[in-house]
């Protein structure tokens, strides 16, 4: 529903929105019906919509609270999601502009849960379109952060340029986070985990991270396929040769382990050696 002139003026006469409107990082028309942010894009919106209110103020958190530059940070800036062309609330860049770091995605305060998760994953895939780092999605009453692993945004990437270049099949790739899916009854987040692993046609895993939950379920999908008599499930490993977490520059193979270091793996240290290869192993996989 829309903000009433009342709702405004409220709004307005709080002490964020006064240092704001003095420092000209906000200015707001006459009859208080239009919001102009002094950012990167220089955005102009109706105050009207109850979601400005929530974006307004995040925008001036971002320069007082956690001390970001209006420059870098871009407000409703479009974003490419395959063929669809769509408007992330908030973009907060680095210092020269060139790199994302921060999604925000804002909701009215009175959604509900479903609502909410719903604009979780829809942030998620700007994030993921736009290789950012992290997510903030919030209601003005509710916040959640998250932070975007670095393959992530770089498989879908590669996936977008499979898209472009095989016509005959389109992937989609969007994250399933197991802990916010909304059952009718208490659930385990293992077993839905695993019931996703068993449905899935492709396993794409990182071993970069060493992370022992990506293990357990590497091993999940192999003990699936042998009782399925196949030698070993569709999966396509990566391991990123200089990863953070191998700062000892522990051998490989070690590293990896030694069940899954005689598995070919899609190693690479830039990651446009993993889109290139991904696409590669995409096209194998789908026979195009």
């Amino acid at each position: 529903m829309a903000k009433t002139l009342e709702e405004i003026k409220q709004l307005l006469s709080g002490e964020l929105y006064k240092r704001g409107i003095k420092d000209r990082h906000i200015v707001i028309n006459e009859d208080m019906s239009v919001i102009k942010y002094n950012c990167k894009n220089n955005t102009k919106r109706r105050l009207q919509n109850p979601e400005e209110f929530v974006q307004s103020e995040v925008f001036l958190k971002l320069i007082y609270e956690y001390d970001y530059l209006p420059e870098n940070i871009s407000v409703n800036e479009s974003v490419q999601i395959g063929s669809d062309t769509r408007e992330a609330d908030i973009l907060v860049y680095n210092n020269s502009n060139t790199k994302i770091l921060i999604v925000v995605e804002c909701k009215e305060e009175n959604i509900n849960e479903r609502q909410f998760q719903v604009a979780v994953d829809q942030a998620y895939s700007y994030a993921h379109a736009k290789a950012a780092q992290y997510v903030w999605v919030t209601s003005g009453i509710k916040d959640e952060y998250f932070e975007i692993t670095s393959v992530a945004p770089v498989s879908r990437k590669a996936i977008e340029i499979f898209n472009e270049q095989n016509s005959s099949i389109h992937l989609n790739l969007y994250p399933i986070r197991i802990d916010r899916t909304i059952e009718q009854s208490t659930y385990s987040i293992q077993d839905k985990i695993l019931e996703a692993i068993q449905d899935c046609s492709l396993i794409i895993a990182d071993l970069s991270s060493h992370n022992i939950n990506v293990y357990h379920e590497i091993g999940y999908a192999m003990g699936i396929a042998k009782s399925n008599n196949d030698m070993l499930p569709n999966m396509i490993l990566l391991y990123k040769e200089n990863s953070d977490h191998n700062k000892d520059k522990i051998d490989v193979d070690k590293f990896i382990g030694f069940n899954l270091r005689n598995l070919s793996q899609l190693r690479f240290k830039e990651y446009d050696q993993l889109v290139e290869g991904l696409v590669k192993r995409l096209e194998k996989h789908y026979g195009v």
